[in-house]
């Protein structure tokens, strides 16, 4: 049954005795029932939590938004809300804590958020923004060697330097921005990246020798591709050419290849050989 509530109070897999508030837009309050997980942000960082309750007062008077809602139907029912909460006050731990051990494995995951280039940034534009903003022109230079960097990887690079403040900062001069991929629903999903040829093999092949005068590597990559049927994952051609992510973003900006994602099915018995049968 939908609701008209204005906020929504939202338990977190942290180590925190509290309930979270939040408020809904318009749209999400049609969604947003007790038991469904909702996507919000956290201090500096994208949670899953699980929604506890519905309510029309805000003990904050600038409370953050709800994201969205991950389900349509709640996959906690009030029995096992009740049961986490009674856990939680039994066993003194937060109740975000004790929903997430009723929970299958990977279902409160945290969000992973990209950072992407949106606007050209040549060596001459980084090195006018490093007078005046010498830390977003640091991260600038990161991000324009990778077009897109998730934030993770993004902060390991830059070990441990302060990042939101100079990333919001790139984000308001029209530099960057950002995405937000949300967790998985099935935590044991794998996807694999595969690169296609746009044109048929005879005509990739023709542009071979052009490629091969200036971009060797681009040359390599449309080789392989040739012939292997077209197409290969990025890991092998990283494993057959050493052929890196770069490369294959600059055919695909020549609209020479395309890359799409596709669900790696899991053989749990593919390192096992078995034996022929004997014939009846």
């Amino acid at each position: 049954m939908a609701n008209s509530a204005r906020f929504a109070e939202i338990a977190l897999p942290l180590p925190i005795d509290q309930l979270f508030t939040y408020s809904l837009t318009d749209e999400l309050r049609g969604m947003a029932l007790p038991g469904c997980r909702a996507y919000v942000p956290f201090r500096n960082r994208l949670m899953t939590g699980v929604i506890t309750g519905l309510t029309d007062t805000c003990p904050v008077s600038n409370p953050k938004p709800v994201l969205d809602v991950l389900e349509n139907e709640p996959i906690l029912d009030q029995t096992l809300l009740k049961l986490t909460r009674w856990i939680s006050e039994y066993y003194l731990c937060a109740w975000g804590e004790a929903i997430k051990t009723a929970l299958p494995s990977g279902l409160l995951n945290e969000a992973e958020q990209t950072v992407t280039l949106i606007r050209e940034s040549p060596p001459e534009v980084i090195e006018n923004l490093r007078r005046s903003a010498p830390q977003q022109a640091l991260m600038l230079a990161k991000i324009a060697e990778h077009q897109s960097i998730p934030i993770s990887k993004l902060k390991r690079q830059l070990k441990g330097r302060e990042m939101f403040g100079p990333l919001r900062g790139l984000e308001a001069r029209g530099f960057i921005e950002f995405t937000v991929g949300k967790p998985a629903t099935d935590p044991g999903v794998k996807y694999e990246t595969w690169v296609k040829l746009k044109t048929s093999p005879e005509d990739a092949q023709e542009m071979v020798p052009k490629l091969a005068r200036r971009a060797s590597k681009q040359a390599s990559c449309i080789n392989l591709l040739v012939n292997h049927d077209g197409k290969l994952t990025v890991d092998q051609l990283r494993h057959l050419g050493h052929i890196e992510r770069r490369v294959i973003r600059d055919l695909v900006a020549k609209d020479l290849v395309e890359i799409y994602d596709v669900e790696a099915i899991r053989d749990p018995y593919s390192d096992y050989t078995v034996d022929p049968a004997d014939p009846l």
